[in-house]
């Protein structure tokens, strides 16, 4: 098992928090339900009582007031909603304001001295913090790197190395000083700003940690630039490539999935190293690169990549922080050493050698027995390497070279191989499975608790319109009634009994719903989790992070707060239809070609309307995981993309992304529109409609019946949108228990134990041996 039942344990530690803090939202909602529901039958009484103390109760009277009540009523139903919606946004705004505000990077202008004119590299009495509260700081830092020379950096463990290489880049905060690094003005056409601000200017960077994008080698080492068939062959030799390239399918069109995870770690560091030397910048900074290969190929690198004189390294300065001082001293220009962050060292590498105070002291230098001999072996090693790299067709004197060439040249010429890591996503089309319903239902509770919304669904709708029919049977003068005020007391109580009895049952029938919707959450947010930490390493290594995140965060919010009120938003107002329709035809028979028509109508639409609600829901799904993995890559490789001066090209690929997001989210909120209208429109015949057929039937209709009726045909209109827009919402939310499924599904690691695993056979031991 290892570490995964710990991890499954945390996350549902946190998942029950969360749930815990669901439940009380719930019965939060059902009070606020109640109130809102039993608040019409409250006010109607009241009303009506004060009414009938001098006057007399009639249908004209009784339902135009209660029609006025029930429009007024949508309104203050939607009250519990919008102010749901609006502390949503409220916190969601707080929340991006509090990350918008927090401490950006330093502004370049601040930190670079504006007399650099020459493009030198180094600092001028500068200090340095990572943040106000950081304890540790580089200090002391006056130094100049000579341009176009290889300068190393040494030092022990946590003595500032790196810190030094973030602090060029622009990653830590100048307190004092200057730094100098080539910059040049750029304008931020993403944002529309018009004022150029300062980027760095002629800077690649290879961080210790290598950051690579879910894309292909090629891609990785191209990094937005052209592409240069020659140029790119070089530097795949030049980086020792070829061997591992000539292991993929597709060679250096091998897609490598997110953060390099198909490739080890030095083929990564050696895949970001490729990076800065294919790419134009003329200052290398590489934060020790050859700590991830063995010594064989870390040889290969100083002499055939950072030490050669061809076109690509010619003129090029290289600061390379290193802990492999024995191997690169001999061949460095200069040389800086860091203790506790300050510089204690720099100088030539034979001051280096000879000063008692210097760190490599006495070093035995692998490439040379002495000092008298590192001018020699510099030499030689530059030599051979020029003559290898600037003739790609001479033999090489290094087996390593002449192999890398060979697999580079297979790698730029075989292009039929199929090197594509990451699938695109499965979108499902058409309706929502039956199987979708049922793994829903199942984990809701089963059958049980279908039944259980059903009867609650049917008494609390039956209960809402019995009290307006029986007042409408009251009024029924055809029979003389008791028309004393005290019987129309007893009238508005039975009313307002009904009233609260149906408001009693919707808000109990809320906490049902909660409960069962809260169970199937959880349920499936565990069998996600475990699905997710059994998969096989390749399943892992081929879907995008981003896909995932996007299961877990907004699908899983779908489950926990769209589908069960989508279920219970769309059976009330179907009850109350069906209702209406039968009422309706059963007092006008002739309605009955109406409501068939208006049904066939009403189907088309539905019918055109929910297809394209799904599958532009479904292309909105799928448009948001590349969001996400975009986000996630631009977080962890922030450091070279500014190092690149990307940061306008990775913003234009967000926009690009969110762009296809955006897209599908119009389209679906479009779509809305465009049946809101068809309905309203329908729905307004049928009302009518209704009126012509009750006044074509006016001597056989009694008043009461006539009010009930039309106030049947008031709402109709209203039902019939909530209807169809929620079923079509019910369908996007159970979308993402279809999204869910298919990570259910997946290929999983086998079992780390079964059931009968203890089970010892018959008869055990049949022997004493071991």
């Amino acid at each position: 098992m290892g570490w995964k039942s710990r991890f499954i344990d945390m996350i549902g530690e946190r998942r029950a928090e969360q749930l815990s803090v669901m439940w009380r939202r719930a019965k939060l909602t059902s009070l606020i339900n109640l109130c809102t529901i039993g608040s019409l039958p409250f006010v109607v009484f009241a009303t009506f009582a004060v009414y009938s103390l001098n006057n007399r109760l009639d249908a004209e009277t009784i339902f135009t007031a209660i029609a006025v009540f029930k429009i007024i009523q949508r309104t203050v139903d939607m009250l519990p909603s919008l102010v749901s919606y609006s502390t949503t946004f409220y916190v969601s705004f707080r929340r991006i304001e509090s990350y918008l505000g927090q401490d950006e990077v330093q502004p370049l202008e601040d930190r670079v001295d504006a007399n650099n004119d020459t493009g030198a590299l180094g600092f001028n009495n500068a200090m340095f913090l990572w943040n106000v509260d950081s304890q540790f700081r580089l200090g002391n830092l006056d130094v100049r790197f000579p341009s176009g020379k290889l300068s190393l950096i040494g030092g022990p463990t946590g003595s500032g190395k790196s810190s030094l290489l973030s602090a060029l880049i622009g990653n830590m905060e100048l307190i004092q000083g200057k730094m100098l690094v080539p910059t040049h003005l750029e304008t931020d056409d993403m944002l529309n700003i018009n004022n150029d601000c300062a980027v760095l200017s002629d800077i690649a960077y290879v961080s210790q940690e290598p950051w690579l994008r879910n894309a292909t080698i090629r891609e990785n080492i191209l990094f937005g630039e052209p592409f240069e068939k020659q140029r790119y062959e070089r530097v795949l030799r030049m980086c020792a490539l070829g061997p591992d390239l000539a292991l993929l399918s597709a060679r250096d069109l091998s897609e490598i999935g997110e953060r390099g995870i198909t490739l080890s770690g030095g083929q990564r560091q050696r895949v970001a190293l490729a990076r800065a030397i294919y790419s134009s910048r003329k200052i290398l900074l590489i934060d020790d690169c050859l700590s991830a290969v063995d010594a064989h190929t870390g040889r290969h690198i100083l002499h055939k990549c950072l030490l050669t004189n061809n076109a690509l390294m010619s003129g090029r300065t290289c600061v390379l922080v290193t802990h492999h001082m024995a191997l690169c001293l001999p061949h460095a220009d200069y040389v800086v050493t860091m203790q506790n962050g300050q510089i204690d060292f720099q100088g030539t590498p034979e001051e280096a050698l000879t000063n008692p105070n210097s760190q490599v002291y006495g070093l035995d230098c692998v490439d040379s027995g002495g000092i008298e001999d590192l001018s020699t072996a510099d030499n030689s090693g530059a030599s051979s390497s020029t003559e290898e790299d600037d003739d790609s067709s001479d033999s090489s004197d290094n087996q390593a070279s002449q192999e890398s060439s060979r697999a580079t040249t297979m790698t730029t010429s075989s292009t039929t191989a199929c090197g594509k890591l990451v699938q695109d996503e499965e979108r499902i089309v058409g309706a929502i499975r039956l199987d979708t319903w049922k793994m829903y239902f199942k984990a809701c509770g089963g059958q049980w608790f279908l039944i259980t919304c059903i009867v609650y669904i049917v008494t609390m709708q039956f209960l809402a319109m019995y009290k307006d029919f029986y007042i409408a049977k009251k009024l029924d003068y055809t029979h003389p009634p008791c028309t004393t005020a005290r019987c129309e007391i007893r009238w508005l109580v039975i009313y307002l009994s009904f009233g609260v009895l149906s408001a009693t049952v919707a808000s109990v029938g809320l906490l049902i719903t909660s409960i069962g919707s809260q169970r199937a959450s959880a349920v499936l947010h565990e069998r996600l989790t475990n699905s997710i930490l059994s998969a096989k390493l390749r399943w892992l290594e081929t879907n995008p992070i981003g896909r995932t995140i996007a299961r877990f965060s907004s699908d899983i919010q779908e489950i926990d707060d769209s589908i069960m009120p989508g279920m219970t938003s769309i059976m009330r107002p179907l009850m109350s239809l069906m209702i209406s329709l039968v009422v309706i035809s059963s007092t006008v028979p002739s309605f009955i070609i109406v409501g068939v028509i208006v049904l066939v109508v009403y189907a088309h639409y539905s019918w055109l309307f929910m297809q394209i609600q799904r599958e532009t829901k479904r292309l909105d799904s799928t448009a948001y995981a590349p969001v996400i993995s975009l986000f996630s890559e631009m977080i962890s490789g922030n450091a070279p993309i500014r190092a690149f001066a990307l940061e306008s090209a990775f913003m234009a690929d967000v926009k690009r992304h969110f762009s296809a997001y955006l897209s599908a989210e119009f389209s679906r909120r479009s779509t809305s529109r465009w049946m809101r209208i068809r309905i309203g429109i329908v729905g307004s015949l049928v009302s009518f409609a209704t009126a012509l057929f009750i006044l074509a039937n006016v001597k056989s209709i009694n008043g009461g019946i006539a009010g009930f009726i039309l106030l049947q045909t008031v709402g109709f209109l209203q039902d019939t949108i909530v209807v169809v827009r929620k079923y079509s919402d019910l369908e996007i939310s159970l979308a993402a228990v279809e999204r869910v499924h298919q990570y259910l599904e997946i290929e999983h690691e086998a079992p780390s134990h079964k059931a009968n695993d203890n089970d010892l056979p018959v008869g055990w031991p049949n022997t004493g041996n071991l």
